[in-house]
């Protein structure tokens, strides 16, 4: 029975030191990319084309191991006001990773934080209008972070007793309805105290929910439909922070990653075939891969590799002959879709998450004992 004990800590002894060897792996390509990172240039605010340009403007330079470092690409795919995605290249999915985490949980917004009901006499209770109200994204372009200029500070790191405008925007409600017919009350009722900086953001797309809304109504959410003699009332306050503390502060709708397809065909056995087989196999394909309708069925060709959506029926319908076609993915290609919800623009999103990624690396070179 001690023998068995013994055997078991080993074991265990051994996992860990697994874990920390992995760590160690991972704490070096960290390392590895902030040198890599220090001769970026800086990216200024909205600025997507410093921002494919600063991952693409310094070749890799040899790290202290003897390794040769990664350089990064960027290639804008599509960008809206709503969205946009763009391809990172030659890079290591953990660093994907962590950008793609970084963008969902810890850039900074504000969004309302605190809310005094005045006067309530609608369908809604206080705690539901409370929480709509907190969700409502709210345009956060001045909110930064780190060593720029910030017009607005956390309000946990402000000195004020309760709230200043320096961590805190006031907005108020004050709506009645006096007509017989429903009145739809939204966000464009909420005015700011400080509307220059912080307002209310205003989508492209009409809200579902406000299919009798009044003229001008368009982009805003709606928050409570009241009758005649109903009245809403109310005081809130927007503060600072990250979506690590509530989801109310994130910035996107959704933040995600694939991988790029790749396709490759044997040529030596694809010539071997006959017409009417090379035929189906290109039309068992639901994206049709090849060029034009007119294809002669000679040669697999495509424009945008991206298009195979990995459904394997390829694989499927060419299952009797040997190592003709390999779908895998393409090693270090990420397609990257981010939508904003409002609060920030789509570029400036990613644009931040890279910031708050180099900050991080930052903070552990400074944090890293110094070498004797």
């Amino acid at each position: 029975m001690a023998l068995h004990c013994t055997r078991t800590r080993r074991c265990c002894h051994f996992k860990r030191l697994q874990e920390l060897q992995s760590w160690f792996r991972l704490l070096l390509q960290l390392l590895q990319l902030l040198q890599l990172l220090q001769h970026l240039p800086v990216l200024s605010a909205c600025s997507l084309g410093a921002l494919a340009a600063a991952l693409l403007s310094r070749p890799a330079k040899m790290a202290a191991g003897g390794g040769r470092l990664r350089t990064p690409e960027v290639e804008i795919v599509e960008l809206n006001e709503e969205s946009i995605t763009f391809i990172l290249k030659k890079t290591d999915i953990s660093m994907a990773n962590a950008l793609r985490r970084v963008m969902l949980a810890e850039i900074p917004t504000m969004a309302i934080d605190k809310v005094e009901i005045v006067s309530n006499t609608t369908v809604l209770h206080d705690d539901f209008l409370a929480h709509r109200l907190g969700l409502v994204p709210l345009k956060s372009t001045f909110a930064k972070f780190g060593n720029e200029p910030a017009p607005f500070v956390y309000n946990r790191d402000c000195g004020c007793i309760l709230q200043c405008p320096r961590c805190t925007v006031v907005f108020e409600l004050s709506v009645k309805c006096t007509s017989e017919e429903t009145m739809c009350v939204t966000t464009k009722e909420l005015k700011s105290q400080n509307a220059k900086k912080v307002t209310v953001a205003v989508g492209g797309r009409r809200d579902a929910m406000d299919v009798d809304g009044d003229e001008g109504d368009e982009g805003h959410i709606l928050l409570v439909k009241m009758r005649k003699g109903q009245e809403l009332k109310l005081r809130a306050w927007a503060q600072m922070g990250i979506a690590k503390e509530h989801a109310k502060w994130n910035p996107c709708c959704t933040a995600v990653f694939t991988y790029e397809p790749e396709v490759d065909l044997n040529a030596k056995v694809y010539s071997s075939m006959s017409a009417q087989q090379r035929k189906d196999f290109v039309e068992d394909c639901p994206r049709r891969l090849p060029k034009g309708e007119s294809f002669p069925y000679d040669t697999v060709e495509s424009d945008d590799g991206s298009a195979c959506m990995v459904c394997i029926d390829c694989l499927e319908s060419a299952k009797h002959f040997n190592h003709l076609a390999k779908v895998r993915d393409k090693p270090g290609w990420f397609k990257f879709v981010v939508e904003s919800t409002g609060a920030l623009r789509p570029e400036e999103i990613v644009e931040r998450g890279m910031n708050v990624l180099m900050k991080k690396l930052e903070d552990i070179r400074t944090n890293m004992p110094a070498e004797e």
